[in-house]
């Protein structure tokens, strides 16, 4: 009977650790995009537009696994915020506003996208006569950084579509692309690192488009 109890009580252990593991999300983020700004830009506000969800399953990839993302309006804002340097107001006459159309996250197993790369560079080559030495590996010339972790690597890629829009709501500008983290990593631990980056670099992007920066 003892034995029946402990047996018991060990699947109950094992599964609340399993729920709590498959109820795991990553909320929200802080990131810190770098960008020089004119000063028009710095009156700038941000909206994230109602078809941008807020929670969500990414999107995946490859061997990528799908993780639970919370707070993903409030990760936007904040990048936005921390661009400029300070929080932004709601208020139409201060300036002008960017408006997150599409925000849309993926997870991307790293092989995918370092052949991918490798096929982009062996086309490049051959146009150009030489054959990078490389390529006889697989590899891609500049593998970003990737986190040493057993689990499978993957990329954080973020399309996304933006507007700059002036005080009466007229579209003044806009911005649009797919922009990847700056490196690969594995295991949730390091996850919200690679999200982080890939938020980083949409909004040093778009900034960039939207307000002319060289």
């Amino acid at each position: 009977m003892t034995g029946s109890l402990s047996r018991l009580s060990l699947a109950f252990g094992l599964a609340v650790v399993l729920a709590a593991c498959a109820g795991s999300a990553l909320g929200p983020m802080d990131p810190h995009p770098v960008v020089t700004l004119p000063e028009r830009a710095k009156q700038a506000r941000i909206e994230v537009a109602p078809e941008v969800a807020d929670g969500f399953e990414t999107a995946r990839r490859g061997r990528a696994q799908s993780v639970r993302v919370t707070g993903w309006r409030k990760t936007l804002t904040r990048a936005f915020e921390n661009a400029l340097g300070h929080r932004t107001s709601v208020d139409p006459a201060l300036g002008p506003m960017v408006v997150i159309k599409r925000a849309q996250l993926t997870l991307v197993e790293a092989r995918a996208i370092d052949q991918e790369r490798s096929a982009r560079v062996a086309w490049v080559a051959a146009a150009d006569g030489e054959v990078p030495i490389l390529l006889a590996h697989g590899e891609p010339q500049s593998a970003p950084q990737m986190s040493k972790r057993p689990a499978v690597p993957v990329y954080a890629e973020i399309d996304y579509v933006a507007e700059l829009r002036d005080g009466r709501g007229s579209v003044i500008a806009a911005s649009r692309g797919r922009v990847l983290s700056t490196h690969a990593t594995g295991g949730e631990i390091h996850l919200r690192d690679a999200i982080v980056s890939a938020v980083e670099e949409m909004f040093e992007r778009l900034l960039a488009d939207l307000f002319v920066i060289p």
